[in-house]
């Protein structure tokens, strides 16, 4: 129910004297490409410029900050000095692609239908309720799709294992 209280705020009362004078609904509410937003599409930009030098192998785990700032555009300062040092892309897609190429990108995807898969056989077998096989999927899905826009973790990766682990 928040998260429709939520979209619903961020679609139709942006712009009203209630979202815009308590500090986390006016965050919710700005969905424009200003900003942060603006400074971290470019950055994603950037990252796939950075790839396309190293397509094969990558720029090699934990280099995003190498590979981004041998690509770096001026264009980043417009938001101020801090909004232009990056270590990540914010995008673990765009990560991984950057840092181990699209060997890396395959073997990422690949795990990911390597979750679902032991997750559907669990279901086929009766290891798993649909229902518990639905709550699993909808879970790794909303991980999968939260990793587009924001930083990596240990924990963030061992919600997917411990999904996986679970199933089996």
């Amino acid at each position: 129910a928040f998260a429709v209280v939520l979209a619903a705020l961020a679609v139709w009362g942006g712009n009203t004297r209630l979202a815009q004078s308590v500090p986390a609904l006016r965050r919710f509410a700005d969905v424009s490409i200003t900003g942060s937003n603006e400074t971290r599409l470019r950055t994603w930009r950037i990252g796939f410029e950075a790839w396309q030098d190293r397509p094969i192998t990558g720029w090699g785990w934990m280099n995003f900050s190498a590979a981004y700032n041998a690509h770096f555009d001026p264009i980043q300062l417009k938001h101020g000095i801090l909004e232009t040092w990056v270590d990540q892309a914010h995008n673990m897609v765009v990560e991984i692609l950057t840092t181990t190429g699209a060997v890396g990108l395959v073997l990422y995807l690949a795990l990911w239908g390597a979750v679902f898969l032991v997750l559907w056989r669990a279901y086929r077998r009766g290891a798993v309720s649909f229902r518990e096989c639905f709550l699993f999927s909808g879970l790794l899905v909303f991980h999968f799709v939260q990793n587009f826009a924001r930083r990596k973790s240990v924990a963030s990766g061992l919600v997917a294992v411990a999904f996986s682990l679970i199933a089996v």
